[in-house]
């Protein structure tokens, strides 16, 4: 297997060691030799996706669905652990499945987010920045895999963060998302602290990354991720000052996200370094030049704004199959 597409993880999680030792580790002698890795990956990926459906189907206030995506969330995190510690012990581990992993991965983090929105009952605004940072935080991941060949894992990730989303969940439940208004410290409520938490220790794990890709390779190995950033910034400024709608804000931003980290995830698969991407250049332009338009005075139809996220979110979508069927192919050809 060329060296170029075998995982490689720093990860200095808190409470990684402790999870694998008392609920990965134990359950592994339980699962049958014959049952495939990709299986639980496409279980957990499943399971979160139920979770998050339930929410936005429901848009609960309170009671059992927030329960219940407590329980789907930890049934993920765990399928995410136990796949590759299975494929490892039972001998399958394999390109293709760390491929299928980290894609599914980029894809479970925009239902984290929509989760992570839902249990706080957050106000529009924060329902962007959800979609923006968590998942985006994941591309910028992928990217300093792809230039310097180490996926870093923070202090505070996954079981960190599932942790506090859990409680989150549970609170919710059984009070109504409207405790995070009730309680309040010097002055502010908890559920604007906990969102100032979340993006203020993503934003700092962004930027740790982006140094880190810095000092390895030179500042220009940070170049792919400009128009990614200038994307998202642009898409905030359009939508705060209506030029497009909140809707349009958070597909906009999902459908850029999942493009992204599947373009890093296929480059690095295929041993390419990433690149500027074009197609985030040409969406970043079109909506500062809305943006611009709005900001002189002049309507914009909500038209306009659907056009846009249809046009630049069906784009989106071709580029990340067509990078989901390149890194595939380039796999399977090297197994």
């Amino acid at each position: 297997m060329p060296e170029a597409i075998v995982y490689r993880v720093d990860d200095r999680s808190i409470l990684l060691p402790y999870y694998k030792r008392y609920l990965i580790e134990p359950a592994l002698q339980f699962l049958p030799p014959s049952l495939h890795p990709n299986t639980i990956t496409h279980a957990g990926h499943l399971i979160n996706l139920l979770g998050a459906a339930v929410l936005l189907a429901l848009w609960p206030i309170k009671g059992w669905p927030f329960a219940l995506a407590a329980l789907t969330l930890h049934l993920y995190v765990w399928c995410d652990n136990v796949d590759g510690a299975h494929a490892r012990r039972t001998k399958q581990a394999s390109p293709l499945g760390e491929f299928l992993d980290h894609g599914l991965d980029q894809v479970n983090m925009v239902y984290i987010a929509i989760i992570t929105a839902m249990a706080l009952g957050v106000s529009p605004f924060w329902w962007v920045i959800h979609l923006l940072l968590i998942p985006g935080a994941g591309c910028l991941a992928y990217l300093e895999q792809t230039q310097t060949g180490v996926l870093c894992m923070g202090l505070l990730n996954q079981i960190e963060s599932i942790v506090v989303l859990a409680f989150v969940l549970m609170a919710s439940a059984i009070f109504g998302t409207a405790v995070f208004d009730r309680v309040i410290f010097p002055g502010y409520s908890l559920r604007l602290l906990l969102c100032l938490w979340s993006t203020v220790t993503i934003l700092f794990g962004i930027a740790r990354g982006l140094v880190r890709t810095a000092s390895h390779r030179g500042a220009m190995a940070n170049a792919p991720a400009l128009p990614f950033l200038a994307f998202g910034a642009s898409t905030c400024v359009a939508w705060q000052i209506e030029a497009i709608s909140t809707i349009n804000a958070v597909t906009l931003v999902t459908c850029a996200n999942v493009y992204f980290g599947m373009r890093m995830l296929s480059r690095r698969l295929r041993e390419k370094p990433a690149k500027v991407e074009p197609l985030l250049l040409i969406s970043t332009l079109v909506l500062c030049a809305t943006a611009g338009w709005r900001a002189m005075g002049h309507p914009v139809d909500s038209s306009i704004g659907t056009l846009i996220v249809v046009a630049a979110c069906g784009a989106f979508g071709a580029e990340t199959a067509r990078a989901a069927r390149d890194g595939i192919q380039h796999v399977m050809r090297h197994s």
